[in-house]
């Protein structure tokens, strides 16, 4: 059996989220068809945000991210928003995670 101060270290695991993310477009592709096929009326350009295509969130993260259209868009669709864009996928959860204040510009 496990003792309690491994089993400790493995759940501390648990509490973190892993999301390779950057809130500026890295090229002219990234720009044209990412960040400008989002509309600043839909997200202001400070919460845009893009990651790689894996990412792994914990549950509260997971969870908030979820709630997002109830809680802070006044029930409004976030995917709307990426219904233009690239590799929406890679946009949409750190963008989520931008607008709940989890992610922030340096």
């Amino acid at each position: 059996p496990r003792s309690a101060a491994s089993t400790k270290d493995v759940s501390s695991l648990y509490d973190k989220s892993w999301v390779n993310a950057r809130s500026a477009p890295n090229n002219g592709y990234a720009r044209q068809l990412q960040w400008d096929a989002i509309r600043g009326t839909d997200i202001p350009s400070e919460f845009v945000w893009k990651a790689d295509q894996w990412m792994a969130l914990n549950r509260a993260h997971a969870e908030a991210v979820a709630s997002l259209p109830g809680r802070h868009l006044g029930g409004r669709s976030l995917w709307t928003a990426f219904r233009n864009v690239r590799a929406s996928d890679e946009m949409y959860f750190p963008t989520a995670l931008s607008i709940l204040g989890v992610l922030r510009r340096p």
